[in-house]
């Protein structure tokens, strides 16, 4: 026979206790609580009944311990007055990927991850165990009865809890540890049943305090309950043999049994708060997991500890409905034990037999699980290891960097670039809106904008700069020392000596007499906003289609009847007759005697007033009149300038040139682009310009004439920049426009919470108000359109300012030569306007 081979019992049976492995969460601004039930249904499917976790090797068995999950919130002070609140999550090694993935996949949004994890290791999350408090959190109820479970309150009820940090002072601490075990579902809806059943007849069944904590009392609560229903009993039979000696006794004991089952009704609404609640009936088919929850305080101060932990008890408050969570005072023994096990995340055999445990359903622990959301961040940011940062998903049509770079943007751990399509032009000329608090960033995303696109797509811009602050700082002098000298042409409008002639003659030249004069009359009306002036509509439209595009010629014919006489006979001699005839409809006519029969200049002199009050505008003042009066230059030639993807800058200072000579500039040079845009072929140039706080000179004409560019500049290639602080700055319904238009926005940090409000509907899904305004400097929300339809919101941090990234230049000199270059000393002006009236 064979010898019989012994095999040592720890041999033959094992228990495996897995390593735990721990992480940190760090919530992100975007965490939200309304869906965590969601994660702890999936998480319930972590159950397995005691044969799964049983195999066998030969004659070797092997029992695994059930899978346990540990959420920890700890509070920490330092000596130096420091704070810290973290947030921990352990389970065992075998499953860490995938309980990590579920708490992920809830927390995450559309635009971004909500929560991130770092491995850390057990000791870090230790409390220390010399004068530490301790004490288990129970349901007061039995465990069919639920908690509040109202999701649309997120903050209940971890903002009580976080609360708390102002309790731990020195070298204080605390603890919230919660052990949670999926609990067999089938034999909990057995229970739950056979309870609610007992509900239905009047009867509440109690919590069975009975484990290996508090067996003694657990008896006499026992024998306690045998004595009360063994009392009724005999109660009842005496009742009844006393109701059978008459009809007067059998109405007194039918009397009593009716009280009796009032106050048992009454009994059980005073237990349940009134009434069942929707949570309760709830949970009775939920997933449900037997919880595990203490409170631990450490302080050298005894006082200071034992607040702490009523304090934090006291939170728990929140969540009170049908059921509530009490504070169970623990024996020092006991104490000790539950320390260690928090610290190891490992129950001991003595913790596993208690059956009294809290048994909570999926939507109990989604409230008891919660995370601190933006609010609560905010309001806790110095203590709170939070990712401040908003993580979003980018759309792919702008995360690449073949387009027009402008900045860069955060997806998963992963920096990407993010560009400005190029391939639909249609789409990439849309007009572009800047808003947000000064020195935020606004001006620096126009210049990169603008630096970017004249070096790598030769694209043009023209820069209307009426603030015009030196140095880098400034938008057109961080502009001009961006770029070579050979892409820049600037032109100061305030130079006191040089002044560069502005007017649409070459623009009337290039469309020729006729049709040119037509079109530059048309758009005067339209400037001088005299549309519904019929008179002074049809005089206007007459004189400056005679003035072939000069201001200063359509002043002098409106002044001068000689100088109307001779552009009539050139007129005549050019065959435009009709335009002779109602220009001759204001000279002098005269009787046969050489009597005057009609006073032309005086006729004329009443029905232009309005015409010559508006022109005051452009000649009243030295700076526009020197602009407007002298010739065009043959060396400005913005179409060609255009072409060469040169950056036009255009200073208009209103410090120095005051405020009506500034909106007069600005909405005639915003004219004089756009005509000249309508005469180029849309693929010769693509251009930017750019009206910076444009609501310090707009006029309602330049908002008319900005409609139109919104409306129609992308098809000739022409792209506005709006840059400014919110919209309410905006005059004359711009806002309205630029909104209707569907511009490309991106929106830096404001203090304006307005803005937000606005703009909420484009901000969701990934943003709301609050989330949004937690902006910070040179970051930018982008709400684009491109592919047809309106891209999900997500953040960009901009470039950086160009001087950063490119070589700087000193083109100061730029500024003072262009004047000369193009424009004429102020005495020879004055001698030209001179000759041209004696000549005349």
């Amino acid at each position: 026979m064979k010898k019989i081979k012994t095999v040592q019992w720890k041999e033959f049976f094992k228990i495996e206790e897995e390593e735990m492995v721990v992480f940190r969460i760090v919530p992100h601004a975007t965490v939200l609580n309304n869906q965590s039930h969601k994660l702890w249904r999936s998480l319930h499917s972590l159950y397995t009944g005691y044969t799964q976790r049983i195999s066998h090797e030969g004659f070797k068995f092997r029992y695994r311990i059930k899978e346990r999950i540990w959420f920890d919130i700890t509070l920490r002070s330092k000596d130096n007055g420091e704070k810290t609140i973290e947030f921990y999550l352990a389970c065992p090694s075998r499953l860490s990927e995938y309980i990590k993935h579920q708490f992920q996949h809830e927390y995450k949004t559309k635009s971004s991850p909500g929560i991130t994890l770092e491995q850390v290791t057990i000791p870090e999350t230790a409390i220390r165990s010399n004068d530490t408090t301790v004490c288990d959190l129970k349901l007061s109820k039995h465990d069919i009865f639920s908690l509040d479970c109202d999701f649309t309150k997120q903050t209940s009820p971890i903002s009580n809890i976080l609360n708390c940090i102002h309790d731990v002072r020195g070298n204080d601490e605390a603890k919230i540890s919660m052990c949670i075990e999926p609990y067999n579902r089938l034999k909990w809806n057995s229970t739950a049943e056979a309870v609610h059943d007992k509900f239905k007849k009047g009867k509440t069944q109690k919590r069975f305090r009975f484990s290996g904590r508090n067996s003694f009392l657990a008896v006499l609560s026992l024998l306690d309950g045998l004595f009360v229903w063994v009392n009724n009993i005999l109660s009842d039979i005496i009742d009844i043999v006393d109701s059978m000696g008459s009809k007067e006794k059998r109405v007194i004991y039918h009397e009593k049994q009716r009280e009796k089952r009032l106050y048992d009704d009454e009994k059980r609404k005073i237990i349940l708060d009134g009434k069942l609640s929707s949570d309760t009936a709830k949970k009775a088919h939920a997933p449900v997991f037997k919880t595990h929850i203490r409170i631990a305080s450490h302080s050298d101060n005894e006082v200071r500890r034992d607040m702490t932990l009523k304090s934090i008890a006291t939170a728990f408050d929140q969540v009170s409905n049908n059921n509530e969570l009490k504070p169970i005072e623990l024996p020092p023994k006991e104490q000790k034990r539950s320390i260690k096990e928090m610290n190891s995340f490992k129950l001991t055999l003595y913790s596993k037999s208690d059956l009294d445990v809290n048994i909570l359903s999926n939507y109990e622990l989604g409230k008891l699980v919660q995370l601190p959301t933006a609010d609560i961040q905010r309001e806790y940011e110095y203590e709170i290891n939070a990712n401040k940062k908003v993580e979003t998903e980018v759309p792919s049509v702008l995360a690449t960097d073949k387009g027009l770079l402008i900045g860069h943007a955060e997806q998963k751990g992963e920096t990407l670039p993010v560009s400005i399509p190029l391939t639909n032009l249609d789409e990439s000329f849309k007009s572009y809106g800047f808003i947000g608090s000064p020195r935020m960033g606004k001006d620096t995303l126009m210049k990169n904008m603008i630096v970017e696109g004249c070096l790598k797509h030769n694209i043009g811009s023209v820069v209307i700069d009426q603030i015009m602050e030196d140095g880098e700082r400034g938008l057109a002098d961080g502009i001009r020392d961006a770029l070579p000298p050979e892409k820049i042409v600037d032109i100061d409008l305030s130079d006191e000596d040089y002044f560069v002639p502005l007017d649409l003659s070459e623009i009337v030249k290039k469309l020729g007499d006729r049709r040119g004069s037509d079109r530059f009359a048309n758009e005067l009306i339209d400037f001088f906003d005299i549309s519904d002036m019929g008179q002074s509509r049809a005089i206007l439209r007459t004189f400056a289609k005679a003035s072939k595009g000069s201001i200063y010629t359509l002043k002098l014919l409106l002044e001068n009847e000689d100088i109307r006489l001779k552009r009539i006979k050139e007129l005549e001699l050019n065959g435009q007759l009709r335009l002779a005839r109602d220009l001759n409809k204001w000279t002098t006519t005269y009787k046969d005697n050489m009597q005057i029969e009609r006073d032309g200049q005086k006729a004329l002199e009443g029905k232009s007033g309005a015409i010559l009050y508006r022109l005051e505008e452009f000649l009243g003042t030295e700076s526009t009149f020197n602009v407007f009066a002298q010739d065009p230059h043959p060396d400005i030639d913005f179409e060609q300038w255009m072409k060469d993807g040169k950056v036009i800058i255009l200073r208009i200072p209103n410090r120095k040139l005051g405020i009506l000579p500034s909106k007069t500039l600005a909405h005639w040079i915003t004219l004089k682009v756009f005509m000249t845009k309508l005469l180029m072929n849309p693929n010769d140039s693509k251009t930017f310009i750019v009206f910076n706080e444009p609501h310090q000179y707009l006029t309602e004409g330049l908002k008319n004439l900005m409609q139109r560019i919104l409306l129609e500049g992308s098809k000739w290639r022409l792209s506005a920049m709006f840059a400014f602080h919110h919209f309410k700055l905006l005059k004359f319904n711009l806002d309205e426009d630029l909104r209707a238009a569907g511009i490309n926005m991106f929106l830096f940090a404001n203090d304006n919470k307005k803005v937000y409000e606005d703009l909420l509907e484009q901000l969701k899904p990934t943003f709301d108000v609050e989330l949004a305004m937690q902006t910070e400097a040179y970051h930018a929300i982008c709400l684009t359109r491109f592919n047809g339809r309106r891209q999900n919101p997500f953040l960009m941090k901009a470039l950086a300012p160009p001087s950063q990234r490119y070589p700087e230049y000193d083109n100061s000199f730029l500024t003072r030569r262009h004047s000369r270059q193009y424009g004429r000393h102020w005495k020879e002006i004055e001698k030209s306007v001179i000759a041209k009236e004696k000549a005349i």
